[in-house]
């Protein structure tokens, strides 16, 4: 990922965050309040995309807590 700019280029990022890991997605599959990597890494491989996108969007939408993340 890049850092952010401008507020077009953060809106750009988040909209192919969520195209990428939607939210709602990852909210299903979170149970209880903590993700471990090892859940992080699954998802990511079934949605095709990195880890970080998956933990970002975790964080960025308080999912749960991450752990060593």
């Amino acid at each position: 990922m890049t850092v952010a700019r401008t507020d077009r280029q953060k809106c750009n990022r988040a909209f192919a965050a969520e195209f990428l890991a939607p939210a709602q997605w990852i909210r299903e599959r979170i149970d209880g309040t903590q993700v471990s990597p090892d859940e992080m890494d699954d998802w990511a491989q079934e949605l095709g995309v990195s880890t970080v996108v998956v933990g970002h969007q975790i964080e960025n939408h308080r999912l749960a807590d991450v752990a060593g993340f």
